[in-house]
């Protein structure tokens, strides 16, 4: 598979710590000494370059991207780097990693053409409330809840409260 990823932080790195081994992986950041921390350690090929820029993809217009995956800290940069590599290049999957939620509720991923989008959030109260619903299983013994102004997302790990006793809140 030829897979590009857009951003090389720590997300970028793991993503490419993991798809590189069988796979085609380009790495693409503005960040020169990340991009050099990644290449020796990895067989990736490091692309320094603007992911908003479409010329930054034009080194690829022979190859067909299987997958293209957005995963910088800033969400209009990973929405705008989906939209300029699909531009240039045929892409068969693609997958953006956003942080505000309101996103979630929007109908950018149908607008867009992206076939998942990614929530860390999400991801981790989904990860925390599916722990906490079992918790002898998951050798889980409490959790202290301190702030009251929770994210939306994170209501799931507060309902758990109800099914797991060991759950406190202060």
């Amino acid at each position: 598979m030829n897979i590009i990823i857009a951003g090389a932080g720590k997300v970028g790195f793991n993503l490419a710590k993991t798809l590189s081994i069988g796979h085609n992986v380009t790495i693409i950041d503005e960040n020169a000494e990340a991009l050099h921390r990644i290449q020796e350690g990895l067989d990736i090929l490091p692309l320094r370059g603007d992911v908003e820029d479409s010329q930054t993809y034009a080194h690829f217009t022979d190859k067909d991207i299987d997958l293209f995956i957005a995963v910088t800290n800033i969400d209009n940069v990973n929405l705008i780097s989906v939209v300029m590599a699909e531009a240039v290049l045929k892409i068969e999957r693609k997958f953006v990693r956003l942080q505000k939620e309101f996103f979630h509720e929007s109908d950018i991923q149908k607008r867009l053409g992206i076939d998942t989008l990614i929530f860390p959030v999400q991801l981790a109260s989904k990860g925390i409330s599916s722990l906490l619903a079992y918790p002898k299983a998951n050798n889980v013994k409490f959790l202290n809840i301190r702030s009251i102004n929770l994210s939306p997302l994170w209501s799931q790990v507060v309902l758990c409260r109800k099914v797991s006793p060991h759950v406190t809140s202060r």
